[in-house]
């Protein structure tokens, strides 16, 4: 997409937000293009991660919701799955996620990147839905009257935590 497209929706974040709940693709151009100032350079298979997690995982659109990621390291997977954690919010505020990976370090990092999209002035602007001033560890967090997020490194104990809801429809991973 355009640079000057992509800076007209940075502009006008209402319209912007209307767009970002209907395109997960979308939702990572314009907020890639926020926080980085250049457009987000999609691959074959970074369309096709995006089109998994719409089908498989927002949707539950076929009888394998669950999901496998495998691609090489420094590929964009987990910057994509983290805009996919912030859209999820975006779509259900109440959604629950437990967020792992090999490293303490890393899955906080992760973490933080998440709680900056969503404290984001822009986000806000098109969303409006803030994190819990009173929970807002990397570790744990919440967002306001809403869904958490639990991120753990693999081996820690999660225990107690969950992802997803238990109301109908998506509700997180």
């Amino acid at each position: 997409m355009d640079n000057s497209i992509l800076q007209q929706f940075l502009d006008n974040p209402k319209e912007a937000g209307l767009v970002c709940l209907s395109s997960f693709k979308f939702f990572v151009q314009v907020f890639h293009y926020y926080i980085y100032k250049k457009p987000f350079i999609f691959k074959e298979f970074h369309e096709r991660i995006i089109q998994a997690l719409e089908d498989r995982v927002l949707t539950d659109n076929t009888d394998k919701p669950n999901l496998l990621i495998n691609v090489a390291p420094r590929s964009g997977k987990s910057q994509i799955l983290q805009y996919f954690v912030a859209w999820g919010y975006a779509i259900n505020y109440q959604s629950n996620f437990i967020l792992t990976s090999y490293g303490d370090s890393l899955v906080m990092k992760f973490s933080d990147s998440i709680k900056g999209i969503i404290n984001s002035k822009f986000y806000q602007d098109m969303f409006g839905i803030p994190l819990d001033a009173k929970n807002t560890a990397k570790e744990f967090w919440k967002i306001k009257d809403g869904g958490e997020l639990r991120a753990s490194a693999m081996g820690s104990i999660i225990t107690g935590f969950g992802a997803g809801t238990m109301s109908d429809g998506w509700g997180g991973t």
